[in-house]
């Protein structure tokens, strides 16, 4: 065989190799399946197969990214094979673990779910993030039991889980609806240090003290349901997903927006929301209701009243029913000297957002126009709001000052004296509570709420259920 054959035969040879090799690579490269490409938001679909294509060619950690991000739109059916991918390539992959746990709960797969939140729980050397998640995956399983109807299990669960705050919560759900109400009231008294003003939390309690047959102690409950407007949280979903959502797509534009805003850069705020703009076009899509108050303010901050008019307008015809687009225009019509219109619209914003800052602007209105009757009672709803705000703040003093102000304004507003009582009471004032109370009686003859605490009992441990000093941080929905 002469040289330059062997030679020619070589060349063949390594042509060969490294064209199988491509092929191999070809037929054995995993592309991800994603949904088709939506009209709502055409950023989305370009930005998710650009992460799309990083996975095809990247690690279990790509695999694992567009996995959320596939979750953060709600796309599970997508979401799910991607995770077993990342987990394929990397089997410590404790995120991507936690997140196939979380899709397959969430698409009814119950079983399999708790399977896979005890799969990561068992993973070995996790990262502090998968630790901090560890509550949450056991908080997981009770909850997951509980939704197929296996309340042993789950009621094993969640006292496995005991110290966090939404385990115990169902723990003692469970052990007041299978009346072991002793345990349950133990259990709550251990909890409402942690979450000192949870609706929820005293709702039980009022519930647990009237079968324990304690009905001061379910009094004092009931008083505390007034109060509180926070709630025990029961599902961690949105606080997971949240973060996904605003990955990708518009929602990102209007977080980096939001960014912009604070920092007070005015020209990255303009070109970020013309690009919004240009990739909705004219589609009646509900990101409309996103960027339209947008373009209103950034036309209120360049004192251009008729495109704030304008975008308020299409708010209304896309479906906005609220108090927003009213107030929108009403500062627009400020802007073009027109106080009667603006007047006009925020009264009828007042109807769907009786806030304490729009009462304020009500009554300085009516004052500017010399109606001093109807600029007093805005100012006793100011006040009568603001000390509302106030209480819910759990800072009684500061909201009794308030609502007596109200009352000075406005002394025969019955709800004024009815939370004038209540906040009495929880300092511990009963015949100053009471008083309050037959006030709101007197303004309005058969007040339900005044007559009910009248007619209630007035226990001595009373300040058992008060709760002094600042509010801790509520765990809320």
């Amino acid at each position: 065989m002469s040289l330059l054959r062997m030679l020619l035969l070589l060349v063949v040879a390594i042509e060969a190799v490294v064209c199988g090799g491509l092929v191999a690579g070809r037929l054995l490269r995993h592309v991800p399946a994603l949904p088709a490409p939506s009209g709502d938001d055409p950023q989305l679909s370009m930005e998710l197969a650009a992460v799309a294509a990083r996975a095809a060619d990247g690690d279990a950690a790509d695999w694992r990214l567009l996995g959320e991000s596939l979750i953060g739109q709600g796309m599970y059916a997508h979401a799910e094979p991607v995770l077993r991918r990342a987990i394929a390539l990397d089997p410590r992959e404790h995120a991507a673990r936690f997140a196939l746990a979380f899709v397959l709960e969430r698409t009814g797969r119950l079983a399999a779910g708790i399977a896979e939140y005890r799969a990561f729980l068992d993973m070995p050397d996790p990262p502090r993030e998968a630790v901090d998640r560890q509550p949450f995956a056991m908080f997981a399983i009770g909850r997951t039991h509980l939704r197929a109807g296996e309340v042993t299990a789950a009621e094993v669960a969640f006292r496995e889980n005991r110290g966090f705050p939404p385990a115990d919560f169902q723990l003692a759900r469970i052990l007041y609806f299978s009346g072991r109400h002793a345990e349950a009231a133990a259990t709550i008294d251990r909890l409402l240090p942690q979450l000192p003003l949870a609706l929820e939390l005293h709702h039980l309690r009022e519930r647990v003290m009237e079968a324990l047959g304690r009905p001061d102690d379910a009094f004092a409950a009931a008083a505390m349901e007034e109060r509180s407007a926070s709630l025990v949280e029961t599902s961690f979903n949105s606080a997971y997903v949240g973060p996904f959502t605003v990955r990708h797509g518009l929602p990102r534009l209007f977080q980096e927006y939001q960014r912009l805003e604070k920092a007070g850069d005015a020209a990255g705020m303009d070109a970020l929301l013309t690009t919004a703009e240009s990739l909705l076009g004219s589609r009646r899509v509900p990101q409309q209701l996103t960027v339209l108050p947008l373009q209103a303010e950034r036309g209120l901050a360049r004192r251009m009243p008729d495109v704030a008019i304008a975008a308020a307008a299409a708010m209304r015809e896309a479906g906005d029913g609220s108090a927003l687009p009213l107030l929108l225009e009403a500062r627009a019509r400020d802007q073009r000297g027109e106080q009667e219109a603006a007047l006009a619209l925020r009264r009828r914003a007042v109807e769907f957002e009786p806030t304490a800052q729009l009462h304020l602007e009500l009554a300085e209105a009516f004052d500017r126009m010399g109606d001093a009757a109807a600029g007093k009672q805005h100012r006793a709803l100011h006040h009568f709001h603001a000390g509302l705000d106030i209480y819910r703040r759990n800072q009684l003093p500061a909201a009794l000052e308030r609502l007596r102000m109200a009352a000075d304004l406005q002394p025969d507003h019955a709800a004024t004296w009815f939370h004038i009582g209540e906040i009495e009471y929880h300092l511990g004032r009963t015949e100053a509570a009471d008083a309050a109370w037959r006030t709101a009686l007197e303004c309005r003859p058969g007040y339900g709420r005044a007559a009910a605490f009248l007619a209630g009992p007035r226990p001595a441990a009373a300040s058992s259920s008060r709760i002094q000093g600042p509010m801790k941080e509520p765990l809320s929905r």
